[in-house]
Formats: C-alpha cells, structure tokens, sequence
C-alpha cells in the first residue's frame, strides 16, 4: 500500500528533480546536435579528396588491317568499284575511240593541205567536254553512294572504337606505325571483333 500511495504521488513542479529533468532533455539535445554537426564537418577536413593522376594507358591501332578486314565495308566498298571501275572504262574506251578518229581527221586533213586543223581540234576538244561532263553526271550517284558509304562505316568504326576504348579504360589512341617508344595494347583485333559481329 505504502508502493502504490508512492506511485501516485505527485512531485511538485518546482522540485530539484523536475529542474534536473528539464535540463537533462536541453542537454541531451545540445549533445545530439552537436554530434551531427561535428563528424560532419571534421569529415569532410580530414579526408579532403586529392584528384588521382593516372598514367596514360596507349592503345593502338593498325587502320589499314581494319579497313581490310572490316568485311562489310570491304564488301560494299569492292560492289562500288567494280560498278566505277565499269564506268570508267567506258569512259576511257569512248575517249581512245575519239582520239583516234581526231588523229584520222587530221592526218586526212595533213594530207588535203591541212587548212581544217583548228576546226578539226576544236570539234574534238567539244566532243571530249561533253563527253567527260556526261561521264561526271553518270557517275555523280556513285560519288555520292561512295561518300554516304565511307562516312556510315567510319562512324560504325569510331563507334566500335570508342567501346573497346571504353571497356580497357585506354586513355591514349595512337597508330600502330607510332609504338616505337610507347608500351600500350594494340586493338584492333578486338575492334575487328566488335564490327564483324
């Protein structure tokens, strides 16, 4: 009975031990708020970050084997060709045929006295304008089929490029014929790779 009457016993408010309550919990949290503050702040002074320099890692790279045995592009580039190739020998054979006929003309010409040469060299030289301007525009697509291709499989190149450059953490791209004095990894073998996936 003496316990529970001591349970229900009131302490009054101005006593010594509500005062040292009250201070207790400001204590506690002054404390907690500088035991936030503090680590924070002597954190970030005591482990300032110091930018590491790295070596530079070489990589090279052999750009004639990659073009050779990218075998998509060497697919597409010798289908353009040969179709070029085509064209210009049509061009060249019309233009001998033309020579010839303008070194028979003038040779008849020699022969009757040679009073129509210049006519005969300024038909042939406007025979051989029009017939090199109708050579440019027939193969103008080609030219242009040439420079789309080159450009779309330089840019799958660089791109295959980049990624091996990328996933060996390389920090320098030099040609292969470069190695003299460099110590690096020559990757081109693992673009060729990539590309003839």
């Amino acid at each position: 009975m003496i316990a529970l009457k001591l349970l229900c016993y009131k302490i009054p408010e101005h006593t010594l031990l509500n005062l040292f309550m009250k201070m207790s919990r400001f204590i506690i949290c002054f404390l907690i708020t500088l035991a936030l503050q503090f680590p924070l702040h002597g954190w970030a002074q005591q482990k300032q970050l110091k930018p590491v320099v790295m070596p530079p890692k070489f990589a090279f790279v052999d750009g004639t084997k990659l073009r050779k045995e990218y075998r998509a592009f060497a697919a597409a580039k010798d289908s353009l060709f040969k179709d070029g190739l085509a064209k210009r020998k049509a061009f060249n054979e019309a233009k001998q045929q033309l020579d010839l006929e303008t070194k028979k003309q003038l040779k008849k010409d020699s022969l009757a006295g040679g009073k129509q040469k210049d006519l005969i060299v300024s038909n042939a030289t406007t025979k051989q304008s029009l017939l090199y301007n109708k050579y440019v525009m027939e193969t103008k697509p080609q030219n242009q089929a040439w420079h789309a291709l080159m450009k779309s499989y330089e840019d799958k190149m660089r791109a295959a490029l980049q990624l091996v450059m990328a996933q060996g953490v390389y920090t320098e791209l030099k040609p292969l014929k470069d190695t003299a004095n460099l110590k690096g990894t020559n990757i081109t073998d693992l673009i060729l790779a990539k590309l003839n996936q």
